[in-house]
């Protein structure tokens, strides 16, 4: 039944919520201009380079502020945006937007048109995916913190990921191997896919490791590392 309920959810292609993505995204970052044009926030924020004059002079503050590079004036933006609420919930979906066109690209590169079954299934484990760990979240590890929100999805978001394309690289190998008719250029870039999947979760096993020595509990290493 709520399998059903999801499927009549009106849904907006994925050209329209790239654009709306982007649109969204563009008014946060003038939103962010705007707010670090304000002296009152670099005199708020030790890190950004007016406050770094200490008792400087007005004008020689103000020169420093032109002469400021791309690179400071971006790390001052980017700041900015993560510290406002509105602004860091539109970068992350605009990174789940990404995300989707990447997914969208490996589908039209090494798969192609989805057969029934393998939306089903991808579907399915979706849903599931996303049940459970918000179950693990908010009832197991109890986050209570915005920033443990974030990154706790940030990382199931990218281990969300690599179970995907390991279900369908699963039912489109089952696929090839009772087809009659297989190319070899298909099952090149299925194991081409396979091998970059299995890099990526080594790579991935390497931070739960780096993460357990010097940042997390045992605890949570183990959570992180039996993904």
């Amino acid at each position: 039944m709520p399998m059903v309920f999801l499927d009549r959810l009106p849904v907006p292609s994925l050209r329209a919520y790239t654009s709306i993505s982007i649109a969204i995204l563009s008014c946060s970052i003038y939103y962010a201009a705007q707010i670090v044009k304000d002296p009152g926030w670099r005199n708020n924020h030790p890190n950004s380079l007016v406050a770094a004059v200490g008792n400087a002079t007005d004008n020689n503050a103000s020169a420093i502020v032109d002469s400021r590079t791309l690179g400071v004036h971006m790390r001052e933006l980017f700041a900015c945006m993560v510290q406002e609420p509105g602004c860091i919930w539109t970068l992350i979906n605009m990174a789940y937007c990404v995300l989707i066109l990447v997914g969208k690209s490996i589908q039209k590169l090494v798969f192609g048109e989805l057969r029934v079954s393998e939306r089903q299934h991808l579907k399915d484990k979706f849903w599931n995916f996303v049940f459970y760990k918000f179950i693990f979240v908010f009832g197991v590890l109890n986050v209570q913190y915005m920033d443990e929100v974030v990154l706790w999805c940030a990382w199931f978001t990218a281990l969300g990921f690599l179970s995907l394309l390991s279900q369908l690289c699963k039912d489109r190998f089952e696929y090839l191997s009772f087809s009659p008719t297989t190319p070899g250029w298909s099952h090149v870039r299925l194991l081409g896919l396979l091998t970059a999947i299995l890099a990526l979760s080594s790579f991935m096993l390497l931070m739960c490791v780096a993460a357990g020595f010097f940042f997390v509990s045992f605890n949570t290493f183990a959570f992180m590392a039996a993904e």
